[in-house]
């Protein structure tokens, strides 16, 4: 139906203001302080007051008109060290603090639900983080093994979203939609002085909700899933061949509902919502600078 011409505005004045303090404990070595205000604000599809139909999870969205800018209050608490030039290890601490922050809901219609937008009262989440960075140059004689290089990043992380003391239809704290409790980076690369390089990269997360439900219709989350990608690249005087293979493994994405609302999903407990395979991706570019 058409609901004719929809007129919304909402103008927010954002100060953001950000502090970052190091001190070097030597040369090698540095601890820093970081505060900084963001704002995450709705997308177009998010506050646009019209049903379309979402094909890849096979339901109905809708946007909301009435969805508010979500303020972030991140605060970080690093050390980091150099061992050599482009090496690090660094290890931190991080605290965030959400006010209304956005998050993908279901709403039942008939007998199909549907997903929406809404804020949530506000939500924090805290964590460590460990980033290593490493050449194997200095760690071998062997020529290819030296030009090898490590990149491993890892999150843990606690999150609780507190919906308000008016909520009725949900529990009033759960964790925030979307929020994985730990995430898992691995990239390793090998590049020479021909022009060739290869890289692989290794993702993992832990398993998150994907749209929140209520006490009509149980909420949804998404498995964890390992996805591996692949980039081989060759230069040769001004034309660049890359060959890229995305998602090798062609993992499953597994999205279960809660059925049992003991926030955990366990496959012969809990009903699948939707299990499919997206297919391995390959793709050939070739570039050539003039």
């Amino acid at each position: 139906t058409d609901a004719g011409p929809q007129n919304i505005k909402n103008p927010v004045t954002s100060v953001l203001p950000s502090l970052n303090i190091a001190y070097n404990i030597s040369e090698k070595s540095i601890l820093r302080l970081a505060y900084s205000k963001t704002v995450n604000r709705p997308e177009f599809r998010e506050i646009a007051p019209f049903l379309f139909y979402d094909y890849k999870n096979e339901a109905a969205r809708v946007g909301n008109s009435q969805l508010k800018t979500a303020k972030i209050d991140n605060l970080d608490f690093r050390y980091e060290f150099y061992p050599t030039k482009g090496e690090t290890v660094s290890l931190g601490a991080f605290y965030k603090r959400f006010d209304q922050p956005i998050e993908n809901v279901t709403q039942i219609t008939t007998e199909q639900p549907q997903f929406n937008y809404a804020n949530a009262d506000n939500a924090f989440n805290y964590g460590l983080e460990l980033e290593l960075r490493k050449s194997f140059k200095e760690m071998t004689d062997n020529l290819y093994l030296g030009r090898l290089s490590a990149n491993v990043n890892a999150s843990y992380i606690v999150s609780k979203v507190d919906l308000g003391a008016g909520v009725t239809s949900q529990d009033q704290e759960r964790a925030l939609q979307g929020q994985s409790p730990y995430i898992v980076n691995v990239a390793l690369g090998y590049a020479d002085e021909t022009g060739f390089s290869a890289n692989v990269t290794y993702n993992r997360f832990g398993d998150r909700i994907f749209s929140v439900g209520d006490r009509n219709f149980p909420t949804i989350y998404e498995l964890s899933r390992d996805n591996l990608d692949l980039t081989f690249s060759k230069t040769v005087k001004k034309t660049t061949f890359k060959l890229g293979i995305k998602d090798l493994l062609n993992a499953k994405y597994q999205f279960f509902e809660d059925s049992n609302r003991d926030e955990k999903i366990r496959k012969n407990i809990d009903n699948a919502t939707s299990v499919f395979r997206r297919g391995t991706l390959i793709s050939l570019n070739v570039t050539h600078n003039f």
